[in-house]
């Protein structure tokens, strides 16, 4: 079935805010590796939990916030590393192939998918581990962003 121009300009439209919402979490990601590389656990626990502080005094059910608490009792010294390499890498990364992608590089297309591919890969075999359903929601939304980056690459590379 043939797409209409507006069903094509719909996708061309998810795709660009899709890969807008990762350029900026590419960054917040490289952000978050620097400062859980470059300080004290202790400080970064501090931080979060004086974030959370005063809304789990008003409802001490609020979902988020409890994750933030559970995030931050989780971070050991042994992790410390492991998480800021992951997360910097990780954002730049994302950076690099969303840059091609906002460009319309033809090599940003291929590799996107091959990115985030390996990288919802990984967050599977995560999930399996932690059951994290803020985890399942970001691997859901990676794996719409591959579909939506192969739709733009197939309409603008790949013509029938």
């Amino acid at each position: 079935m043939e797409e209409t121009p507006q069903e094509r300009k719909l996708f061309h439209e998810l795709f660009e805010i899709t890969i807008l919402i990762k350029a900026v979490y590419g960054v917040l990601e490289i952000l978050l590796g620097i400062v859980i590389l470059f300080f004290s656990r202790h400080l970064i626990t501090y931080l979060l939990l004086h974030l959370v502080q005063g809304e789990l005094g008003e409802d001490p059910e609020n979902w988020l916030a409890k994750q933030i608490v559970h995030f931050s009792s989780q971070i050991t010294s042994s992790s410390e590393l492991f998480v800021g390499i992951y997360f910097f890498a990780g954002g730049a990364i994302k950076t690099i192939y969303i840059s091609g992608l906002l460009l319309g590089r033809a090599w940003a297309y291929p590799a996107a998918i091959v990115c985030m591919a390996l990288f919802a890969i990984y967050e599977l075999y995560r999930i399996t581990q932690t059951h994290s359903i803020v985890l399942m929601i970001f691997t859901a939304l990676d794996i719409l962003t591959i579909l939506l980056v192969w739709h733009e690459y197939r309409n603008k590379y790949i013509k029938p």
